[in-house]
């Protein structure tokens, strides 16, 4: 049971080792594999397409073109290009998607080196003690990710849901589950079949997704600023004020996202504060500059824990409490 307040910060990082990209590496997939999945989805509808068809393609040039010029991630290009906010949206959602599809959880240990996935649930799930004990929630945690994959909910969800083998009423289940707080700051693939609202569009974690049905998700991704509703960067900005213990794994410290987390409105934070980070392979002169900025962030506090290790290394290193 973890019962100090605990915020995760995650960044593209921390679900790599599930089968998902870093920013630069969606950045090459998209500029790589979305003209080819473009031409695919409408040769496959229309075997005679048109002049329409032609035109859509030619956006999608045209998207490609600026996008590889610009040199930056997906994320920072369509927040400075929101004419292109439809298209780049459908490129990511079908590059995630993808991804979630042959994502894998490996039992092996020789694969599990960066599984943080299986050690966070087993803190979380230390004191279940019976099919009528299973309280998660309970857990003080809360999780702020930059990515659009599910990956780490359908992990945690399934691992409750089969905790025990004997049955246990699934709409339970998912109403102890969706206590937990999980706020993906540039949105997502939609929702899971067992998360709340039940009538908002759902996209399952083991499925294909369908070229027809892709444009119900786009409003799902909210990379432009005005898209993000004020409600959850109030939301994001209380729990990290509020948290005993903050966590950034697998997170790039660009300062849009630190911007997009809403660091600088923060009046006060607790003053038991403790802040660890990763700073997987960086240089000495990196862990400098990122140390330098949450000092102007959070300039009362002497020092900040970012060690050079994995996720799951920065758990072990420091583990939740």
């Amino acid at each position: 049971m973890i019962r100090k307040q605990t915020v995760f910060i995650l960044g593209a990082g921390s679900s790599q080792p599930y089968g998902f990209p870093t920013g630069p590496d969606l950045r090459y997939q998209i500029i790589t594999s979305f003209y080819n999945q473009q031409l695919k989805m409408i040769h496959s509808h229309h075997p005679n397409p048109g002049f329409k068809h032609e035109l859509e393609l030619e956006k999608t040039r045209d998207f490609l073109s600026n996008f590889e010029g610009s040199g930056s991630s997906i994320d920072v290009f369509l927040s400075r290009n929101p004419s292109f906010s439809r298209i780049g949206k459908t490129a990511i959602i079908k590059a995630i998607k993808v991804c979630e599809y042959y994502s894998t959880f490996p039992n092996d240990p020789k694969e599990r080196d960066d599984d943080w996935y299986s050690y966070i649930f087993d803190l979380m799930s230390q004191d279940f003690q019976s099919p009528d004990k299973y309280s998660i929630s309970e857990n003080n945690v809360s999780f702020i990710t930059f990515n659009y994959d599910r990956s780490l909910e359908y992990y945690l969800h399934r691992c409750l849901t089969h905790s025990f083998s004997e049955i246990i009423d699934k709409t339970q289940i998912n109403d102890e589950f969706n206590k937990i707080k999980f706020f993906h700051v540039y949105g997502k693939l939609g929702k899971l079949d067992f998360q709340l609202p039940y009538d908002s569009p759902k996209m399952s974690y083991r499925t294909e997704l369908q070229d027809r049905t892709y444009h119900e998700y786009l409003e799902s991704i909210k990379i432009i600023n005005a898209e993000r509703t004020s409600t959850q960067n109030d939301q994001i900005r209380d729990l990290i004020s509020s948290a005993e213990t903050i966590y950034l794994m697998g997170f790039d410290y660009a300062r849009e996202n630190l911007d997009a987390l809403g660091f600088e409105q923060i009046v006060e934070f607790r003053s038991n504060l403790n802040i660890y980070g990763t700073v997987y392979k960086k240089k000495i002169e990196e862990i400098n500059r990122i140390k330098r900025i949450f000092s102007n962030i959070i300039p009362s506090r002497s020092g900040f824990n970012f060690q050079d290790k994995t996720s799951l290394d920065l758990l072990k290193y420091a583990p939740p409490e």
